[in-house]
């Protein structure tokens, strides 16, 4: 768990439902659906100056360097007009919008590998299929995922 815990804390989510995992009651639940979690990510390499990224999908670096774009534009030849804003280094995490049904909301899902790198990935399908699991053992886990959705959408609604 250690290991996960520098991304687990970026997504603000997940970083909640950590702290319940350390609390005395129900905690073993929480601390279960972490670890789902963790084990549902697939690993994904690349290529240095290989574009990558799907939407719904959620991107945390374990090495290398990452551009990606957070404007309204994104080509898959990250021409000069493509207008990077954000270079990932590892430990970061890109793509919790991945929980949001409306992909207008999302931001470009289109990501450049400046260096060789490997990402974990999680998809919405995934995840969605982790909290039904645990929904029973965890209570309020729907909540916390809803309210997350609420905070994530408000955000992203200034792009639209």
């Amino acid at each position: 768990m250690e290991l996960n815990r520098t991304w687990i804390s970026k997504v603000g989510f997940l970083s909640k439902v950590l702290r319940n995992a350390e609390q005395p009651d129900l905690g073993s639940f929480f601390y279960a659906f972490i670890v789902d979690v963790s084990l549902s990510l697939t690993t994904s390499i690349h290529a240095q100056s290989e574009v990558f990224g799907v939407g719904n999908t959620m991107y945390i670096l374990v090495q290398g360097l990452v551009s990606s774009d957070t404007g309204a534009r994104a080509t898959s030849a990250f021409s000069a007009e493509w207008g990077v804003e954000r270079v990932h280094s590892a430990g970061a995490v890109w793509g919790q919008d991945f929980l949001l049904s409306d992909t207008r909301l999302h931001e470009p899902a289109e990501s450049l590998a400046l260096t060789y790198c490997e990402t974990m990935v999680l998809n919405r399908s995934s995840f969605l299929t982790l909290v039904e699991r645990h929904d029973g053992d965890c209570p309020g886990l729907k909540d916390k995922v809803r309210r997350f959705y609420f905070a994530v959408g408000w955000r992203c609604s200034g792009r639209c």
